[in-house]
């Protein structure tokens, strides 16, 4: 299976009836119609279409193990990432010990996110570093246009945790004077 892709974002301009909406509306997977938000629906289409390819490749890895999908148990795994919070169905097949889509997704703990390297980045090296974590997840949330997605909580958890293992880190090769 290939590991490079390509995102391809089509704009189509249409003349309509002057009649706005506040909103993007969903038209189809990655698709949103909008006249006054083309940033807002942009993220929205771009978190939709991310859904619907991972949980496909969750798919394709565990039809390559079993012949059905009816096989799988189908379960909610969640990306923060610098699109936003996304949650797909990725499907999971246990076989000889092993399950299908931790091949694919690192696992995760009951109501744990996955955080991809380009949200740690944005929101812990630039946001928790420069501001306090309110005012970093406020921004976060607001750059990528998706009100209250990641709580100032749940950012300061895990800054403090990513700070935590890189000190365990540094312990373990610089002693602890370090």
């Amino acid at each position: 299976m290939a590991n490079n892709y390509r995102v391809k974002v089509q704009i189509d301009i249409e003349e309509c009836a002057d009649i706005t909406t506040d909103g993007p509306k969903k038209e189809d997977v990655g698709t949103f119609e909008c006249e006054q938000i083309v940033l807002k629906t942009s993220y929205g289409a771009l978190r939709d279409a991310f859904a619907c390819h991972l949980s496909t490749v969750s798919q394709q890895c565990a039809l390559e193990v079993v012949g059905s999908l009816e096989e799988c148990e189908v379960k909610p795994y969640r990306v923060d990432g610098e699109v936003g919070r996304i949650t797909f169905e990725s499907y999971w097949v246990e076989q000889m010990g092993e399950n299908t889509a931790r091949s694919s997704f690192p696992a995760l703990h009951a109501k744990e996110w996955y955080r991809t390297t380009g949200f740690k980045e944005v929101a812990m090296a630039y946001g928790t570093t420069e501001k306090s974590y309110r005012k970093a997840s406020n921004l976060i949330d607001r750059v990528r246009h998706q009100k209250d997605a990641t709580p100032s909580r749940t950012l300061r958890e895990n800054t403090e945790n990513e700070g935590r293992q890189v000190m365990a880190h540094i312990g373990r090769f610089c002693g602890p004077h370090a």
